[in-house]
């Protein structure tokens, strides 16, 4: 990591530090290019599969979304839910934290909101 001790002041100051950051004269400091690209481990693409699964059923027509932002409000309200959520959430939101976290089927009422019973 390379340690800015004062600003850039020159007014023709360009270059790179390490292949990692670029910086040129006018404009703000940038990250350069990654020179290879990461490859997505199995988990990662399974994960991008089931999002891409869950945002198509968001989409269909079955999908009541007002039910998911009123059932959002119960949450807010009562705390209540099956998933874990460290804050309220939208109605897409919340459909997505259940169908990542439990899979499609795999709750009551689905798509709709589960059935909470106190």
């Amino acid at each position: 990591m390379v340690l800015l001790t004062a600003p850039l002041m020159s007014l023709s100051a360009s270059g790179t530090f390490k292949n990692t950051l670029t910086f040129v004269c006018g404009t703000l400091a940038r990250i350069a290019e990654r020179k290879e690209k990461k490859t997505i481990s199995s988990g990662q693409s399974a994960n991008q599969t089931k999002w891409s699964e869950g945002c198509q059923v968001w989409q269909s027509p079955e999908n009541d979304k007002s039910l998911w932002e009123a059932f959002g409000g119960y949450v807010k309200k009562s705390g209540a839910c099956d998933v874990s959520l460290s804050y309220y959430f939208t109605g897409f939101q919340l459909f997505m934290a259940y169908y990542m976290t439990l899979g499609p089927n795999n709750w009551i009422n689905y798509p709709n909101p589960p059935l909470l019973i106190s």
